[in-house]
């Protein structure tokens, strides 16, 4: 399964539900989608993939 904090079961990550090119697909076609996710993640990675995001964050004073 791919894990996150929001994490459904069954599979897929709530995360890559947010992304435009997701939710654009039909509802059956997203399934598809996070299930074979789901799937790759449990086989070539024994279930759990891990995705490290850094976020720039500047700031400055007016």
């Amino acid at each position: 399964m791919i894990q996150d904090a929001g994490a459904r079961p069954g599979g897929g990550a709530a995360a890559l539900c947010t992304y435009s090119n997701v939710t654009a697909l039909p509802s059956v076609d997203r399934e598809q989608l996070l299930d074979g996710l789901a799937e790759v993640a449990q086989r070539q990675f024994g279930g759990c993939v891990e995705r490290n995001l850094s976020t720039a964050i500047y700031t400055a004073r007016r």
